[in-house]
């Protein structure tokens, strides 16, 4: 199956939007989870969904090696609303041709000319992945990276949704073509939640898995571990990157 048909209800939503000429942006069935969901949040800000703003379940190029499992986009309003809200904004034509399958366009891991703009989840991937010992700034190897979220919508913190959204249904899905793909994912968020979620394909040794170490989501050396050094200490660094060095570039190699 190619990616084109795993995602294709998300392209299926990108037409019912343009149909409707909307100006909100819900995949098709979270409509009462996310009537369930506000009632939840009692009209606390911080975890209000940006439905304004087109979901962003994934980026960059799904045929990469290596996947970066999150939780959310997140949402920085000064970075965020003008270029993702905005229908002729950069940001909001990339979000549609990433739902649409359309591959060469990528935005996030590419870091367009930022000029005097601030486009957070652009800075955040050169913070946290092109600037780190994996990439050492070259941005080459940062292509064979791929993000995936768990709950696709923006919000400025994260809260969990539960089980009655029809799109984190869809996300197992794309995980399991991951999977048959044999890709090694980066589980940076809430470990105890991805591993509770695939707990007989890790116990079968199905899936190629590594933690981040700390709550900071450095993608480097240091700060991965694979299940067998999860009870290790910050001391032990230098050890892990000995280890976890030839491990992950096997797969920036293919």
């Amino acid at each position: 199956m190619e990616w084109k048909e795993v995602i294709k209800p998300w392209t299926d939503a990108v037409e019912q939007w343009e149909r409707r000429i909307t100006t909100k942006y819900i995949f098709p069935g979270d409509e009462q989870a996310i009537g369930r969901y506000n009632q939840d949040i009692k009209g606390n800000q911080d975890y209000e969904l940006q439905l304004n703003l087109p979901p962003h379940p994934f980026a960059g190029n799904p045929y990469a090696p290596i996947w970066v499992i999150n939780l959310n986009p997140g949402y920085n309003e000064e970075a965020d609303k003008e270029d993702f809200e905005n229908p002729d904004g950069d940001g909001w034509k990339w979000s549609i041709a990433q739902l649409k399958g359309e591959i060469s366009c990528n935005y996030y891991l590419r870091l367009p000319d930022l000029g005097s703009k601030k486009k957070g989840a652009c800075n955040w991937w050169k913070k946290y992945l092109v600037s780190q010992n994996i990439c050492n700034g070259n941005i080459e190897i940062a292509d064979k990276f791929f993000s995936l979220d768990y709950f696709p919508y923006h919000s400025k913190k994260y809260k969990d949704p539960g089980k009655n959204f029809e799109s984190t249904k869809l996300f197992k899905k794309i995980i399991n073509w991951g999977i048959e793909r044999e890709v090694l994912f980066l589980f940076m968020r809430n470990k105890k939640k991805f591993v509770s979620m695939f707990k007989d394909e890790i116990e079968q040794k199905k899936i190629k898995i590594m933690y981040a170490l700390s709550q900071a989501s450095w993608i480097s050396y240091g700060n991965l571990c694979t299940p067998e050094q999860y009870c290790r200490t910050e001391r032990d660094k230098e050890k892990n990157i000995k280890e976890n060095k030839p491990f992950i570039e096997s797969f920036l190699n293919r």
